[in-house]
């Protein structure tokens, strides 16, 4: 029962690993991209609802999540007015599309960035490309909470996992070849059939 719990563990935490990796390669790529072509992806309406003092307009929230030049920026934008008087429009697209995928020029940029703030002035500071704003508009309603975070922290937070994992193989090979059990450690060199620390059975080679 336990070799089956270790097994488990290890095929768990291989297929984690193998992700995390091919998280690590895309997260690359498109860094690599950011900086010839930006984009931007709209997502909405939810809450879909008139607005409380123009109930002729209606509002919605909307996710939008943006990629620039090494850059992340990834906003929920809450009550913007997203349909005027006698129209209906349930998504954000031309077309009242749910999601719609962009890639705007540097002339459209700046128009993505302020729907992603909620139509408020973007806010400027943070720290080493890190960044988190909660937007207000002037009578105090939240109109968007917005992180942004560079490509960098995507790529090391992905390639943890394969590290652990390499560095772990690498182990389990210098134990192996050195005579020790690559499960545990233990020296089998006096008992090379058979770990008698945790059982395990090592491979021949």
């Amino acid at each position: 029962m336990v070799d089956l719990v270790r097994i488990f563990f290890r095929w768990l935490f291989n297929s984690v690993a193998a992700a995390s990796f091919v998280l690590c390669v895309v997260a690359l790529a498109l860094w690599a991209r950011s900086y010839r072509v930006a984009d931007a992806i709209q997502a909405g309406y939810w809450n879909y609802r008139p607005m409380p003092s123009y109930p002729t307009y209606r509002c919605g929230d909307m996710m939008v999540l943006l990629h620039r030049r090494g850059s992340w920026t990834v906003s929920l934008a809450s009550r913007n007015c997203v349909a005027g008087r006698g129209f209906d429009r349930v998504g954000p697209g031309p077309k009242h599309e749910r999601i719609v995928l962009l890639q705007p020029t540097d002339a459209h940029w700046p128009e993505q960035e302020r729907i992603a703030y909620g139509y408020e002035k973007i806010p400027t500071g943070g720290h080493l490309g890190f960044q988190f704003n909660v937007v207000c508009a002037s009578n105090g309603i939240v109109r968007a909470k917005v992180a942004r975070f560079p490509d960098v922290a995507v790529f090391i937070l992905t390639a943890l996992l394969p590290i652990c994992w390499c560095s772990t193989a690498n182990r389990r090979r210098h134990r192996h070849m050195a005579g020790h059990c690559p499960t545990c450690g233990y020296d089998l060199r006096a008992t090379p059939e058979r770990c008698p620390e945790c059982g395990n059975i090592p491979t021949k080679t």
